[in-house]
């Protein structure tokens, strides 16, 4: 149940536009700080929610108290997301160009959460 409760949570269509946002302005600025970009141009992201690409976490350790940590194991892979771009400038007095698509996303790992005050029993005042 809880494991259901974050990904609706954390990958529910507006958290994906929430976070396709942050990632397109963040990229933009970064790739735009590089001296040798001189253009940013067709910056696309998509991050469709597929119920059948949802991470799938699993509860390895907790001890019942919610201020101690609980330790996840988490896998998660997608084939639908992707983030394309071009990117042209000047490096070593040659002009380049770039068209690069990232795609087949996936992340594997360990995740440890506490919540502190979590045994208060108003969870609603944690947050």
């Amino acid at each position: 149940l809880v494991s259901r409760l974050v990904v609706i949570v954390m990958l529910g269509p507006e958290m994906l536009e929430l976070y396709k946002r942050i990632l397109m302005r963040e990229l933009s600025k970064a790739l735009r700080s590089l001296p040798m970009v001189d253009e940013v141009n067709n910056l696309q992201c998509s991050f469709p929610a597929v119920p059948s690409e949802a991470p799938r976490p699993k509860l390895l350790h907790w001890c019942g108290d919610f201020s101690e940590p609980m330790e996840w194991s988490v896998e998660w892979a997608s084939a639908s997301w992707s983030i394309s771009l071009s990117v042209s400038g000047r490096l070593y007095g040659l002009g380049f160009s770039l068209d690069l698509r990232l795609h087949h996303f996936g992340v594997r790992g360990r995740l440890r959460v506490s919540v502190p005050g979590g045994n208060s029993g108003d969870l609603s005042q944690m947050f």
